[in-house]
């Protein structure tokens, strides 16, 4: 079974205990990120309405369907995955567009993520063995920083930002795992990396 990641596209409800609950892990990056591209945006002339960076950036990078009793079981298993694995850089490499309302930025080399992802399968014998899909990666990986913006504004900053130069390497510092409740994400528990590298710019 596929899991998205979009809160839009899902509605939830409250659970029991007994009802399946779609899970997702997103890497969250260096705090400084949002203010970093707020100043870059404007020293490129773009004013601060039409672009919102969004207040919490963070990647999707897997997802998975369970029972929330065994959300503790699982949390604790991720805190262990997480502070083996070490921390690592991510390199944004210039923006993208996906219609109707999303501006993001590209990843260049997701071979860290595919590396901590490779690390969580070892939560899928837990899963199955309770009944339920192993984990499932995203479909692919960026960073959202701009969503929902209006129509009538679109397709010109995605044209401008499309052709702007913007290279960045930026420090994972966490994960967080959150559930889906009446659609929309809330974080369950945020894990930590065991040192966080310094972000750098180009």
């Amino acid at each position: 079974m596929q899991v998205a990641f979009m809160s839009q596209h899902f509605n939830s409800g409250v659970f029991s205990g007994t009802e399946t609950i779609r899970y997702r892990y997103v890497l969250m990056p260096d705090d400084r990120l949002a203010a970093g591209l707020n100043h870059w945006l404007g020293e490129m002339g773009f004013e601060a309405p039409p672009v919102l960076v969004k207040n919490s950036l963070c990647i999707a990078i897997a997802g998975f369907e369970a029972t929330s009793r065994l959300e503790d079981t699982l949390s604790r298993w991720t805190q262990r995955i997480c502070s083996q694995a070490g921390t690592f850089n991510l390199e944004l490499n210039n923006f993208s567009a996906e219609p109707p309302n999303t501006i993001f930025l590209r990843i260049q080399d997701i071979n860290p993520i595919r590396s901590l992802i490779g690390n969580l399968r070892k939560l899928d014998m837990y899963l199955t063995g309770n009944g339920q899909d192993p984990i499932q990666p995203a479909a692919r990986y960026f960073l959202p920083v701009c969503e929902r913006v209006p129509a009538k504004s679109f397709e010109n900053l995605a044209y401008r930002l499309g052709r702007a130069e913007f290279h960045l390497k930026v420090a994972m510092q966490s994960m967080v795992l959150q559930k889906l409740v009446r659609g929309k994400w809330e974080n369950v528990q945020r894990f930590s990396f065991s040192h966080s590298p310094v972000m750098q710019r180009d």
